[in-house]
């Protein structure tokens, strides 16, 4: 068996050159940006911390997420990181002012335990019980509202944010601040066309170039409930209505039908 080399086994590698203090909780990973000489942290502890290696306080800490994180990874050719939390949301930050600058969900997960960034490829996956993978080619133009052509958009005084869809995807933005904080990614096999909230901006109603109608959660962005389809031909959506306390939902289409749809899934077999 080969011999380690000296300098690995000398003493002063047996002890810390530095600690860095400053996390309350556990540590669950660690990114290390070369260009910019930072070490980026994250764990149990719901803020992102930023390092200067060769300090020993941190320079800064950084919120947004609101449950514990399961990775950081460094994007070296955006000059950004990327971020996220067990309950699918992730964030992708500037490393030249530290800035948000874009927040999506993972759909249809409870829990997300790990991420990668493969920047070779430009791709990032999201591990829980199954992998999902992003494509990504560009990083998030702040300069504009979305990066496709813009087809509708709603305003919730409730939660004071917009939602504003482009192809098959929404963004959700801060009302206050103007700043993105999350996006609901290709929700529709199609463009949406048209968007409704229910009564108490909970959900999100969205209709789509071939008839789709599918309802969707704010918080979470899960998929909720997909109502019954106008013709995926002619049935472009071009109205949706929300009924009220009686829960119902009102699609009409260039099919040249209306549709009358319950919010909720109700059990009407008799015990």
């Amino acid at each position: 068996m080969d011999e380690l080399p000296d300098e690995l086994t000398e003493d002063f590698t047996k002890q810390p050159v530095k600690i860095l203090k400053g996390h309350n909780k556990a540590v669950r990973e660690l990114a290390y940006s070369e260009k910019h000489k930072i070490i980026v942290s994250c764990g149990f502890d719901f803020e992102v911390f930023v390092w200067n290696p060769y300090l020993e306080e941190m320079i800064l800490k950084l919120t947004g997420h609101e449950h514990p994180l399961v990775g950081v990874n460094c994007l070296p050719h955006m000059n950004a990181f990327i971020t996220a939390d067990s309950k699918g949301l992730v964030k992708v930050w500037s490393i030249l002012d530290y800035s948000c600058i874009q927040t999506f969900n993972v759909p249809n997960v409870n829990q997300v335990t790990c991420i990668r960034a493969v920047a070779r490829h430009r791709r990032l996956i999201t591990g829980s019980r199954s992998f999902k993978v992003f494509q990504y080619s560009k990083p998030f133009q702040n300069e504009y509202s979305d990066d496709a052509p813009i087809t509708c958009a709603k305003f919730s005084a409730e939660k004071l944010e917009i939602y504003v869809a482009g192809e098959r995807s929404v963004k959700v933005w801060d009302a206050r601040t103007g700043k993105p904080v999350r996006v609901l990614k290709n929700v529709l096999d199609s463009d949406i066309t048209v968007m409704e909230l229910d009564t108490q901006h909970r959900k999100l109603i969205v209709g789509s170039h071939q008839g789709e109608v599918k309802v969707f959660d704010l918080i979470s962005g899960v998929n909720t409930l997909t109502l019954d389809s106008h013709d995926p031909q002619e049935g472009e959506i071009s109205y949706i209505g929300y009924g009220g306390d009686d829960s119902t939902i009102v699609t009409a289409g260039w099919d040249r039908v209306i549709k009358i749809h319950m919010d909720e899934v109700y059990d009407y077999t008799m015990p």
